[in-house]
């Protein structure tokens, strides 16, 4: 399609809806027209658009999205009910192992939290359904990337931005795709502190009917807890509730041979 059709300030609200959502401390109207190249009258008639709107929140002159596009987020995924089917067997796997358990999915190139079931312990990890979360350093996203196929899993590894957040980051394309392979391997991903030191997160991939990693369900708490002796241990276990949602979404690996939680 030629951009004779594109809509310019329907363009420019997408890219700023883009923008805010690897801003999730929020922007000034300044920082997002700086970043974006866009006039600022233009970036404030945009902002209070969608504010109106409900899509934006403002406070502080920041700018963040709403949870308004968790709703979209969900439609996204394609699977309209996942978290209702995917809940009372979260509080299972919580109750299993008592800690905070969380749903998560892709969009774009940032990974979205659906629904967390927290752990009873006093000291646990909460995070806000919404929340976003970058893909090369968390648990959940690299589940579904080892399993996506080769195609859509180069696109996605070739947009990311390696940020280094700490000493344990994977900062290189190449360390990437070899983690991801390890991952594929074992059956479940991890996160080692790779964005905030002394957490740690166990992972596994959910599937549809169609054998396609839609989402992630993982566990996540304090490093002391989740020691990497016991990851394959976790895995397992994970792997067992991973694949009763899966189910529930149409999931048959017996009929195709698909082996994901083996």
């Amino acid at each position: 399609m030629g951009n004779n059709y594109i809509i310019p300030s329907l363009d420019r609200a997408l890219e700023i809806i883009g923008f805010l959502a690897k801003q999730p401390k929020g922007c000034g109207i300044t920082s997002i027209a700086d970043k974006l190249g866009y006039p600022k009258n233009s970036v404030f008639r945009i902002l209070k658009t969608l504010a109106s709107k409900g899509y934006i929140i403002e406070s502080d002159r920041l700018y963040q999205l709403s949870a308004k596009f968790l709703a979209i987020g969900y439609s996204a995924v394609g699977e309209a009910h996942m978290v209702e089917k995917a809940i009372d067997v979260m509080r299972e796997l919580r109750d299993d192992v008592n800690e905070t358990v969380l749903l998560g999915t892709l969009v774009g190139t940032r990974g979205v939290i659906l629904e967390q079931v927290l752990s009873t312990q006093p000291l646990k990890v909460m995070v806000d359904p919404g929340h976003n979360f970058a893909l090369h350093t968390a648990a959940p996203a690299k589940a579904m990337l080892a399993y996506m196929n080769p195609e859509d899993q180069a696109k996605i590894i070739d947009s990311i931005t390696y940020t280094r957040f700490n000493e344990n980051t994977i900062i290189t394309k190449r360390s990437f795709i070899k983690n991801l392979k390890e991952a594929r391997e074992k059956g479940y991903a991890t996160d080692l502190a790779e964005e905030i030191i002394n957490l740690h997160c166990v992972a596994c991939p959910i599937f549809n009917h169609k054998l396609e990693p839609i989402a992630s369900i993982w566990i996540t708490g304090p490093a002391d807890r989740l020691q990497p002796e016991r990851f394959d241990e976790f895995g397992e276990i994970i792997g067992e509730f991973a694949l009763k949602i899966s189910r529930r979404l149409g999931y048959e690996p017996e009929l195709n041979g698909h082996s994901a939680y083996e």
